[in-house]
């Protein structure tokens, strides 16, 4: 297995390795780390590779929450209403993934059609906000470098057009608005905040859900296992 080190070698610029299984450098003047990290515990536990571009895409109207979709994914959200799932009108990307975001204006031109095909080339993949910065997210231990590398371009060029993707959204609500001057700056970031509150309401039910849902597999497993072994015992002593 080869370190984070190894694998930000050749792609960032001033690379500093933190620990064995997380490196920080630049790329395209943005602080981008990689990181090699386990998710779950004993026999669910999953090896993942984090490409974190720090500091970007950090604010409280934009909620980026990207995972490929299961047909339980696809059900909770058709039947049971948990979670959220923007249509983004793309027939090869829409059945692959979940997208969980919000501002849908500011989402749809973020995600637009060249974003989308990288994202397509290098699934199962996820993409994500959180506190410390703009999160790609892939299944396993990387061990290839270029891999790593469209991975990394990739997260900065996304975390790069945010921005315009606000400027863009705000252009196309004024130009469709009935009125002259269309919405007011207030009004959209309210409506925007809003919308991403709700996402993320959405998306806790259904982390809840799956939860329970767990818990609920875990203990029927208990279960079966102690009726097969007071069964084997009941034979055995017969």
């Amino acid at each position: 297995m080869k370190s984070a080190r190894e694998l930000a070698a050749g792609v960032l610029e001033d690379v500093r390795a933190r620990e064995h299984d997380a490196a920080r450098g630049t790329f395209d003047g943005l602080d981008v780390e990689i990181r090699l990290v386990d998710r779950g515990s004993g026999s669910t536990r999953d090896p993942w590779t984090e490409i974190v571009v720090l500091g970007q895409a950090v604010r409280d109207d934009l909620h980026l929450g990207v995972i490929a979709q299961t047909d339980r994914d696809a059900k909770d959200v058709e039947e049971e209403q948990l979670g959220t799932d923007l249509v983004l009108d793309d027939p090869q990307f829409d059945p692959v993934f979940l997208v969980e975001a919000g501002p849908s204006d500011v989402v749809k031109a973020l995600l637009d059609a060249r974003v989308r095909k990288q994202m397509l080339a290098l699934k199962p993949l996820g993409l994500h906000t959180r506190p410390e910065g703009l999160v790609l997210d892939k299944p396993s231990w990387l061990e290839d470098p270029k891999v790593v590398r469209a991975l990394v371009i990739l997260a900065v060029a996304i975390a790069r057009r945010a921005p315009q993707a606000f400027e863009a959204a705000d252009r196309d609500a004024r130009t469709r608005s009935a009125y002259r001057d269309g919405p007011s700056a207030t009004s959209m970031d309210r409506a925007r905040r809003d919308e991403v509150a709700d996402v993320k309401a959405r998306k806790q039910l259904r982390d809840e859900r799956n939860a329970q849902r767990g818990c609920y597999t875990v203990i029927a497993i208990l279960v079966i296992v102690a009726i097969i072994s007071l069964l084997s015992l009941v034979f055995t002593q017969e």
